[in-house]
């Protein structure tokens, strides 16, 4: 089973920071680089399904950000691995988390014995600082949507959602369809360096779709995981 990684980038010329690894990995054609992105990334990352089912052998799929940073020595054995134990998978997430409180992080229920992975992040004076959640490989059903990995049989299944018109929670919705199919996901050990320091959440943006989650799923689910 090949991996297709699609990056969207916010800029017409601007190489994701991966792209060179994933290329010297993977090869040229297992890359999708949209450029200069306006669209929402829940719209971007699921529009490559149509080209992927046009395969004999359909690809598994990752979505990253265009300013994450591949360091891990062992990246493509990790990721065969990943898929070997996990339907979808990230790098940071939890094993539980509120509908009404849609962060993998920081929430009632959730502490340092129910979150897990690493990442490595940079001050703003430019120090590199690692971030580790927990323990890991773990069962997560949510996770951080700077990186995603979903086989092609979760992926197939995914659906746009309109009223995911921008940047945030299309990452928790995903997760959330995918792990209320009855698919099992996860939190994988892979060193990633990322350039943004992940901001955002709670602005007015944020809350705005924060809302469009939960008014979706509180009607079936109370909790995602536990």
């Amino acid at each position: 089973m090949t991996t297709l990684f699609v990056i969207p980038t916010s800029a017409e010329d601007d190489r994701p920071a991966a792209s060179s690894t994933i290329e010297n990995l993977y090869g040229y054609n297992n890359l999708k680089v949209f450029y200069n992105n306006k669209k929402p990334l829940l719209e971007v990352l699921l529009s490559v399904k149509k080209e992927c089912a046009s395969h004999g052998r359909p690809p598994n799929v990752v979505f990253m950000h265009d300013d994450l940073h591949i360091v891990d020595i062992d990246f493509r054995e990790k990721i065969i691995a990943g898929f070997e134990i996990f339907d979808y998978f990230g790098v940071r997430g939890s094993n539980m988390m509120l509908v009404d409180n849609p962060r993998w992080h920081q929430t009632p229920v959730c502490n340092r014995k129910s979150n897990h992975g690493l990442m490595e992040h940079q001050t703003p004076n430019g120090q590199r600082y690692m971030t580790a959640f927990g323990p890991y490989p773990a069962a997560c059903p949510i996770f951080d949507g700077v990186f995603m990995a979903f086989k092609w049989d979760v992926f197939k299944e995914l659906k746009n959602v309109p009223e995911f018109d921008g940047f945030h929670l299309y990452d928790i919705e995903l997760c959330t369809q995918a792990w209320d199919k009855g698919y099992k996901g996860g939190v994988m050990g892979i060193h990633l360096f990322h350039e943004s320091r992940g901001e955002g959440i709670l602005t007015d943006d944020w809350n705005k779709y924060a809302k469009v989650y939960s008014d979706r799923w509180r009607k079936k689910h109370i909790v995602i995981g536990g």
